[in-house]
């Protein structure tokens, strides 16, 4: 089932683990940490390469967060793009 179609309407763990499906909310949040992960490694490894310093690392972990954040309210209020 869609996680969007019921609850807080996020696509997010909390909201998959109300649907009773204890392995899919694991997953998904798995799933989101590793988004946030590979996103500062990345920074991490190839940001000095491209002439950025460890600020742009701490860009990008706030990126993510805001990110994540904006987009919890993109799929919560239905926003139109």
């Amino acid at each position: 089932a869609d996680p969007r179609s019921y609850g807080s309407k996020n696509p997010g763990a909390t909201n998959v683990l109300r649907s009773g499906n204890k392995a899919a909310a694991a997953t998904t949040l798995v799933g989101d940490m590793a988004k946030g992960w590979l996103a500062v490694f990345l920074a991490q490894t190839y940001g000095p390469r491209f002439g950025l310093g460890s600020g742009a690392v701490t860009l990008v972990a706030l990126a993510v967060f805001f990110g994540t954040q904006s987009m919890q309210a993109y799929v919560q209020f239905d926003i139109d793009a």
